[in-house]
């Protein structure tokens, strides 16, 4: 107290801070603001090579890309998932895309983050992958979403990352399309982050 009269009535409970409650009041103490404030971040990290041949069905069949699964448990009641993914793909073709899935203590997985659907369109988290007429190119792709899932404390929530591509195509991450083994051939990794958020 400035004019050295007086003392401070209380002094709250841990973790409340202290604010001023107006002119000649005495002071307050409350919850800090809550928002913003990443609890954990979990990742997968995926620099092997894999590759995919798309089904008779072509581009809406959809495959597990293995290797890029992520499983968070979350901290705290009613928090966001931030979910980050990177991949590095080569296509032979000017097919295919890639998308996310999620599940919630073991239920049935959905998409997530999906564009709105418009007619046969295929929807993922990514455009057509493509090609300038090299096998040697690959693209990096990426997409970020902020997710409010429903959930109880200590479930599990699996998200996971699906490619599909052309019919009779092959798709590949992490690698150029083309496997010679040569400077112009070309590797790089791939993954999913996720945070949770306050």
């Amino acid at each position: 107290n400035t004019r050295g009269s007086g003392i401070v009535a209380k002094l709250g409970t841990d973790g409340q801070i202290f604010t001023s409650t107006g002119p000649g009041l005495s002071q307050g103490f409350e919850a800090a603001a809550g928002g913003g404030v990443v609890l954990q971040v979990v990742q997968v990290y995926k620099t092997d090579v894999t590759t995919q041949a798309g089904g008779s069905n072509g581009h809406n069949v959809f495959f597990d890309i293995s290797g890029l699964t992520v499983t968070v448990t979350p901290t705290k009641a009613s928090s966001k998932l931030l979910i980050s993914l990177d991949v590095v793909v080569g296509n032979n073709e000017n097919y295919g895309t890639v998308k996310i899935h999620a599940n919630v203590d073991g239920g049935s997985f959905a998409d997530i983050g999906e564009p709105d659907a418009s007619g046969n369109m295929t929807q993922g988290w990514i455009g057509n992958t493509h090609k300038k007429g090299y096998d040697t190119e690959t693209g990096t792709f990426n997409n970020t979403y902020l997710w409010t899932p429903t959930y109880d404390l200590g479930e599990d929530i699996i998200i996971k990352a699906l490619w599909s591509m052309a019919a009779g195509a092959t798709i590949v991450l992490n690698r150029s399309h083309q496997s010679t083994d040569a400077t112009n051939t070309f590797l790089a990794p791939s993954g999913i982050t996720v945070m949770e958020i306050d």
